[in-house]
Protein backbone atom coordinates (compact mmCIF):
# COMPACT_ATOMS: atom_id res chain seq x y z
CA UNK A 1 0.00 0.00 0.00
CA UNK A 2 1.10 3.62 -1.02
CA UNK A 3 2.17 5.93 1.64
CA UNK A 4 -1.04 8.11 3.19
CA UNK A 5 1.10 10.92 1.91
CA UNK A 6 0.76 10.02 -1.40
CA UNK A 7 -2.86 9.18 -1.30
CA UNK A 8 -3.93 12.70 -2.72
CA UNK A 9 -1.53 13.11 -5.43
CA UNK A 10 -2.52 9.28 -6.45
CA UNK A 11 -6.29 10.38 -6.45
CA UNK A 12 -5.70 13.62 -8.35
CA UNK A 13 -4.09 11.84 -11.28
CA UNK A 14 -6.73 9.61 -11.11
CA UNK A 15 -9.61 12.35 -11.87
CA UNK A 16 -7.67 14.14 -14.21
CA UNK A 17 -6.87 10.83 -16.55
CA UNK A 18 -10.71 10.02 -15.88
CA UNK A 19 -11.59 14.10 -17.19
CA UNK A 20 -10.65 13.06 -20.43
CA UNK A 21 -9.48 16.18 -22.99
CA UNK A 22 -12.76 18.26 -23.28
CA UNK A 23 -14.24 16.44 -20.73
CA UNK A 24 -16.32 14.18 -23.15
CA UNK A 25 -19.59 16.41 -22.76
CA UNK A 26 -21.83 17.62 -25.43
CA UNK A 27 -22.06 21.57 -26.83
CA UNK A 28 -25.47 21.42 -25.21
CA UNK A 29 -24.82 24.09 -22.20
CA UNK A 30 -24.85 23.17 -18.75
CA UNK A 31 -21.93 21.14 -17.47
CA UNK A 32 -18.50 22.82 -17.07
CA UNK A 33 -20.51 26.15 -18.22
CA UNK A 34 -22.97 25.98 -14.82
CA UNK A 35 -20.17 24.76 -12.39
CA UNK A 36 -17.55 27.27 -13.69
CA UNK A 37 -19.90 30.13 -13.10
CA UNK A 38 -20.83 28.74 -10.16
CA UNK A 39 -17.42 28.71 -9.02
CA UNK A 40 -16.44 32.19 -10.25
CA UNK A 41 -19.14 33.51 -8.22
CA UNK A 42 -18.63 31.97 -4.87
CA UNK A 43 -14.31 32.50 -4.83
CA UNK A 44 -14.98 35.92 -4.62
CA UNK A 45 -12.63 36.13 -7.63
CA UNK A 46 -15.53 39.10 -8.76
CA UNK A 47 -13.64 39.03 -12.28
CA UNK A 48 -15.44 41.68 -14.42
CA UNK A 49 -15.10 41.80 -18.12
CA UNK A 50 -11.52 41.23 -19.57
CA UNK A 51 -10.46 39.61 -16.23
CA UNK A 52 -9.87 36.09 -15.16
CA UNK A 53 -10.38 34.36 -11.72
CA UNK A 54 -7.42 31.91 -11.69
CA UNK A 55 -9.09 29.98 -8.68
CA UNK A 56 -12.38 29.36 -10.98
CA UNK A 57 -9.67 28.59 -14.30
CA UNK A 58 -7.67 26.11 -12.52
CA UNK A 59 -11.10 24.20 -12.22
CA UNK A 60 -12.08 24.38 -15.61
CA UNK A 61 -8.38 23.23 -16.57
CA UNK A 62 -9.27 20.19 -14.88
CA UNK A 63 -12.66 19.83 -16.20
CA UNK A 64 -12.11 20.13 -19.11
CA UNK A 65 -9.00 17.87 -19.36
CA UNK A 66 -6.62 20.65 -20.63
CA UNK A 67 -3.77 18.71 -18.68
CA UNK A 68 -3.84 15.79 -21.36
CA UNK A 69 -2.35 17.86 -23.87
CA UNK A 70 -0.63 20.72 -21.81
CA UNK A 71 2.02 20.77 -18.83
CA UNK A 72 2.22 23.85 -16.79
CA UNK A 73 3.19 24.82 -13.25
CA UNK A 74 5.34 21.54 -13.04
CA UNK A 75 2.96 19.14 -13.58
CA UNK A 76 3.61 16.92 -17.22
CA UNK A 77 0.53 16.82 -19.60
CA UNK A 78 -0.85 13.17 -20.10
CA UNK A 79 0.51 13.00 -24.35
CA UNK A 80 2.36 15.83 -25.39
CA UNK A 81 0.33 17.33 -27.78
CA UNK A 82 0.12 20.43 -26.71
CA UNK A 83 2.75 22.93 -25.68
CA UNK A 84 4.30 23.33 -22.39
CA UNK A 85 3.38 26.52 -21.20
CA UNK A 86 5.89 26.45 -18.34
CA UNK A 87 8.41 27.22 -21.36
CA UNK A 88 6.01 29.08 -23.49
CA UNK A 89 4.02 31.42 -21.49
CA UNK A 90 1.51 32.35 -24.04
CA UNK A 91 0.21 35.94 -23.57
CA UNK A 92 -2.98 36.37 -22.15
CA UNK A 93 -4.45 37.46 -25.99
CA UNK A 94 -2.67 34.22 -26.99
CA UNK A 95 -4.50 31.69 -24.84
CA UNK A 96 -7.73 33.43 -25.26
CA UNK A 97 -7.46 33.32 -29.19
CA UNK A 98 -6.58 29.73 -28.86
CA UNK A 99 -8.95 28.22 -26.30
CA UNK A 100 -11.57 30.41 -28.11
CA UNK A 101 -10.85 29.53 -31.98
CA UNK A 102 -8.99 26.17 -31.81
CA UNK A 103 -5.10 26.22 -32.96
CA UNK A 104 -3.17 23.61 -34.54
CA UNK A 105 -5.09 20.27 -33.26
CA UNK A 106 -6.90 21.68 -30.46
CA UNK A 107 -10.31 22.31 -30.55
CA UNK A 108 -12.13 25.21 -30.34
CA UNK A 109 -13.60 25.82 -27.09
CA UNK A 110 -16.46 29.00 -28.01
CA UNK A 111 -19.30 26.42 -27.98
CA UNK A 112 -18.41 24.77 -25.10
CA UNK A 113 -17.08 27.94 -22.24
CA UNK A 114 -18.47 30.72 -21.83
CA UNK A 115 -16.52 34.09 -22.38
CA UNK A 116 -15.98 34.72 -18.58
CA UNK A 117 -15.04 30.81 -18.68
CA UNK A 118 -12.37 31.43 -21.35
CA UNK A 119 -10.55 34.22 -18.98
CA UNK A 120 -10.62 32.49 -16.06
CA UNK A 121 -8.47 29.59 -17.82
CA UNK A 122 -6.47 32.65 -19.41
CA UNK A 123 -5.73 33.97 -15.90
CA UNK A 124 -4.82 30.45 -14.86
CA UNK A 125 -2.30 29.44 -17.41
CA UNK A 126 -0.70 33.01 -17.27
CA UNK A 127 -0.76 32.47 -13.19
CA UNK A 128 0.65 28.88 -13.14
CA UNK A 129 3.75 29.22 -16.09
CA UNK A 130 4.86 32.49 -13.97
CA UNK A 131 4.56 30.81 -11.20
CA UNK A 132 7.35 27.65 -12.75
Amino acid sequence: MPPVRTLPALLAVLALVLAGCGGGGSSEGGGTETTATETTATTGGGAGEGEGDATAGEIIWVQEGCNNCHAIDGMPATSLDGPNFDKTKPSHEEIIDAVTNGKGSMQSFEDTLSAQDIQNVAAYIEQAAQGS
